[in-house]
This record gives structure tokens, sequence and C-alpha cells, in this order.
């Protein structure tokens, strides 16, 4: 769980980032809509890299 939280954080982080730097530089829309991904990829990765971990412990 505490990984889950981790993940999570640095996706928003990350997201936080992308806000600003869409705020500063001009962007196409896109750019906007694909920000939330940044959350689902950081959810998506940890789940990979638990799930290999626990491939290779086993």
């Amino acid at each position: 769980m505490a990984k889950e939280i981790v993940a999570i954080a640095v996706g928003g982080v990350t997201l936080f980032g992308g806000i600003i730097i869409m705020m500063i530089i001009p962007a196409p829309v896109w750019f906007w809509v694909e920000l939330p991904l940044y959350l689902v990829v950081a959810w998506l990765a940890e789940k990979i890299v638990m799930k290999q971990r626990s491939v290779h412990t086993a």
C-alpha cells in the first residue's frame, strides 16, 4: 500500500510540474488532455514493478 502512495505521489508531482510548464509555455490543447494520464501511468508502473518483483522473488 505504501508503494502505491509513493507512485501516485510521484505522478502527482509530475502532473503539478506539467501544469506549471503548460501555464508558462503555450501548448496545444491535446497536451492539457493528456496531463491526467501522468497519474494513470504512475499507477500502472507501480503495478508492473510489483508484479515483476513478486515473480522474481518466488
